[in-house]
């Protein structure tokens, strides 16, 4: 039915037989055990840390993946959690060793073993990680040991994300490490905003960039006693949509702190602009690799399948849900409209129980939803590039590239939606005009170590079709030229020292769930 109402009033030519044999209709079932293959090295035999050498070190971190810079007086890489008691005794250690047990931690992930000794040592950090590597904990496990317990001296950490859904799951995260710790989620919430004023007890400050600067404008709270400040998606927080305002909270912060923090910096891809933020706040810093940073993950499975045109994707998607996937299943689209378009076309043509995410629901809507697909009221989810960033389903077994993203970060953070501690696959849907976005993608899946048919890495396009390609490129320069025009514009409303409360952020209003700041 759906191939059918999709195809209305088409005629078909012989390029479209030519096409038959890349059709989605020659993809076959995978079993599980087959999304991935991983090349399982044989570990070293863990030795206990004061009688491990450099030799065996070095063997260690080359089995698991971790590259390590400028390293000097940071010690071996922590390989178990019980050896965090001998290494840095705390008074909180108990209680985060239950936390973690409670939580089902057995052993640190290889990002966790090279940032706690690294942050132990009193180093600012440059970390790079793949999506769902246990990120989260790297930073939060040193930040907890280092802060050993509750004060009231005002917050001590601040840890600084781009999306309201990653603060919340970090804050969860942190709650559930060290529930006797005080963690704030910062809103503009009265109940909130009237805690921040009547008392200092507050450990760690949780917030995204528009939100924590308003306050700070407001003089609502203080960030003299500050130790460490954590960038998690740094590569996101330094787009042109959030940059001057990281900077204008980095400087304020810098500038308020009776002692200079320590600044870690977190995220799954890197930029140029990344290493501009380095080399300007971060002093001597110790530079992390794990796995194929920048690169999809290993643990996901990725596959690329031709639909022909763009009005037979409804019916490839059917067919590549109902040979491969199992619920949950994340499905990304370019935008707002194309998710209620996708959604309206899955509920009354295939008629599966799925609901749509993106920026332009209410905060109420979106965790609502949300909600209802952590407990299979809706099996499939369709996403804009916002829920790429900001959610965590440990469960999701297959993601679908609806619309191919326009940028290898996108790619690495819409897939790594799948493959959280166990396989997944990752499928993108591509049409006849796509061609060149296609071959950068297959060549990025080919170089995290993927299986890619040849022809994919050297497409360059079908007979008798128009790539898309200078189309693409031109929109993407009218949206940086956008982008710049709102930069000049905030400047010349004064730039960093008005943001910091020279003039009044209540005239200025914006987009909660981008946190993207709009006149």
């Amino acid at each position: 039915m759906a191939f059918a109402f999709l195809t209305q009033n088409a005629r078909f030519t012989s390029k479209d037989g030519e096409m038959k044999s890349l059709f989605a209709g020659e993809v076959q079932r995978v079993q599980p055990s087959e999304f991935i293959s991983i090349k399982q090295a044989t570990l070293p035999e863990i030795i206990p840390y004061s009688m491990i050498n450099k030799e065996k070190e070095d063997e260690w971190c080359k089995a698991i993946g971790i590259k390590r810079a400028n390293w000097a007086e940071c010690g071996v890489t922590c390989k178990t959690f019980d050896e965090l008691e001998e290494r840095y005794p705390s008074s909180i250690i108990k209680v985060l060793q239950k936390s973690l047990s409670h939580c089902g931690w057995k052993r640190p992930a290889p990002v966790q073993q090279a940032t706690i000794p690294a942050l132990m040592s009193g180093r600012d950090c440059l970390c790079l990680a793949p999506t769902g590597s246990g990120k989260s904990g790297a930073y939060l496990l040193p930040v907890l040991l280092a802060l050993e317990e509750p004060r009231t001296d005002g917050f001590r950490a601040l840890i600084l994300v781009p999306t309201r859904e990653l603060s919340e799951q970090v804050t969860a995260v942190c709650q559930e490490l060290a529930p006797h710790f005080n963690t704030v989620l910062l809103q503009r919430k009265p109940a909130i905003i009237s805690s921040l004023q009547s008392s200092q007890r507050h450990d760690i400050l949780v917030s995204t960039p528009f939100t924590l600067l308003s306050i700070l404008a407001d003089r609502i709270i203080t960030l003299a006693a500050l130790k460490f400040i954590i960038i998690d998606e740094v590569d996101c927080l330094l787009d042109a949509q959030f940059s001057e305002q990281t900077d204008a909270i980095l400087e304020w912060a810098l500038k308020q702190a009776g002692r200079r923090p320590q600044i870690a910096l977190f995220s799954a891809s890197v930029s140029e602009s990344v290493y501009g933020l380095v080399d300007s706040f971060l002093r001597d810093p110790v530079h992390i690799s794990v796995g194929d940073a920048g690169l999809p993950t290993q643990t996901v499975k990725q596959e690329f399948v031709f639909a022909g045109r763009e009005r037979h994707k409804l019916f490839t998607l059917q067919h590549v849900v109902r040979e491969l996937g199992k619920p949950p299943i994340l499905v990304f689209v370019s935008s707002a409209p194309r998710a209620f378009q996708l959604y309206n076309n899955v509920v009354n043509y295939l008629d599966w129980p799925c609901w749509y995410l993106h920026s332009g629901l209410s905060k109420e809507q979106r965790l609502d939803i949300v909600q209802k697909f952590h407990k299979g009221e809706y099996w499939m989810l369709i996403c804009t590039d916002v829920a790429a960033r900001g959610l965590d389903f440990v469960g999701i077994k297959l993601v679908i590239n609806y619309d191919l993203p326009h940028t290898p970060t996108q790619y690495i953070h819409r897939i790594g939606r799948t493959g959280r501690q166990q396989a997944g696959l990752a499928i993108s849907l591509f049409t006849e005009q796509e061609a060149s976005l296609v071959r950068e993608l297959a060549t990025l899946a080919q170089e995290g170590g993927q299986t890619i048919p040849e022809w994919l890495t050297q497409l360059k396009g079908f007979k008798g079709s128009h790539d898309t390609r200078k189309e693409r490129e031109r929109a993407i320069m009218e949206q940086n030229a956008g982008l710049r025009e709102r930069h000049a514009r905030r400047q010349n409303c004064g730039g960093t020292r008005k943001w910091m409360g020279r003039y009044d952020v209540k005239k200025f209003r914006y987009d909660k769930n981008t946190e993207e700041a709009m006149e």
